[in-house]
């Protein structure tokens, strides 16, 4: 009897076991690493062709919807490597800006932009997420402490009580604005300043590896897992939906691939003479994307990019080839591209 009792005691505690063993492994140590990894090089990458000045009128538009959120060049990406932007000094209900296509307006929406989406994956949660008081070890949220994303805490483990507000659906506006400038700081700018060591043929074959969906999902791999992004209970992240042509993914992602495809890396386009004949939709004049430039040359324009979620009907992997011209026709190509699904 008593050997049974032991045996018995012996099974139990290996389920204990096996039951904390399970936790840990359902509560990672550190959160968004690979997400963030991969979004950080595909904006580098970006970065590095779109400072080229290269690939052609329609590549060079959709680079800089994908990283400034426009398609003009706006302030280039200098302006980027500065503090953190107006546009995001009073952030709204995080699941409107990261979860949600309905509700952000027409600035911030998940899929504006690449460093939009990167202050979604990095940026402190609530109550101080991942960094509660009360976990074990030193977790990171997109490989920097809590230090780094000003938690307050000299050792950078935890987040001081004090600090433990952090962006959410219940906090938000300026009162979380350090959180978001702490993320800029520490990840956005890192990225957009990464020097990627490789030509621009390369680069292409590279950004479109990595644009393409892997591993049987239909969403790139910093969007899986989650829907509400809320920033409760751990749910930092972003999440596209429906908001764009191809569900699932970044609407800043929409004619990217095809454009990379038809890109010509053997002239830099957009000349001077092409710049004063181009005209946006409301007759401004757009500016020029000279080599090696992060902005129009000449007078800058306000922002007439593209800052509504309305739909293009374009694929990242169509394949409908059209005749390239080397002026800039008076509606965006992407409003002639005809529709492919995976």
């Amino acid at each position: 009897m008593m050997r049974i009792k032991f045996w018995m005691i012996v099974c139990l505690g290996v389920m204990v076991i096996g039951v904390s063993v399970g936790l840990t492994t359902v509560t990672p140590m550190h959160h968004n690493q690979k997400e963030h990894a991969a979004l950080c090089d595909v904006l580098g990458t970006v970065v590095a062709i779109f400072e080229s000045g290269r690939g052609g009128t329609k590549l060079q538009r959709a680079l800089s919807r994908a990283i400034l959120g426009n398609e003009n060049g706006g302030t280039g990406v200098r302006a980027l490597l500065g503090t953190l932007p107006q546009e995001f000094h009073n952030p709204g209900n995080r699941h409107n800006w990261c979860g949600s296509c309905g509700h952000g307006g027409k600035d911030h929406y998940p899929g504006k932009s690449i460093p939009h989406d990167l202050l979604c994956l990095c940026t402190v949660g609530g109550d101080g997420y991942p960094f509660y008081a009360n976990s074990d070890g030193a977790p990171t949220l997109c490989g920097k402490n809590a230090k780094d994303l000003l938690c307050g805490q000299a050792e950078g483990k935890h987040c001081a009580s004090e600090a433990r507000t952090g962006w959410s659906e219940q906090k938000f506006d300026e009162k979380v604005k350090n959180h978001l400038n702490a993320t800029w700081g520490t990840v956005v700018k890192t990225c957009l300043g990464k020097k990627m060591k490789f030509d621009l043929d390369t680069a292409r074959n590279t950004l479109m590896e990595q644009l393409k969906p892997k591993d049987g999902y239909t969403s790139p791999i910093w969007a899986r897992g989650h829907t509400y992004c809320g920033g409760i209970n751990g749910d930092v992240c972003v999440s596209y939906g429906s908001c764009s042509e191809i569900p699932g993914f970044p609407q800043w992602q929409e004619g990217l691939y095809e454009a990379l495809e038809k890109a010509d890396f053997t002239q830099t386009e957009l000349t001077s003479a092409v710049s004063h004949n181009a005209s946006t939709e409301d007759g401004q004049t757009d500016g020029q994307y000279g080599p090696n430039e992060d902005y129009p040359q000449g007078t800058q324009q306000e922002n007439h990019g593209v800052q509504q979620r309305s739909k293009r009907s374009t694929n990242p992997t169509s394949h409908h080839s059209e005749q390239q011209s080397c002026s800039i026709p008076a509606q965006p190509l992407w409003l002639l591209s005809e529709l492919f699904f995976y």
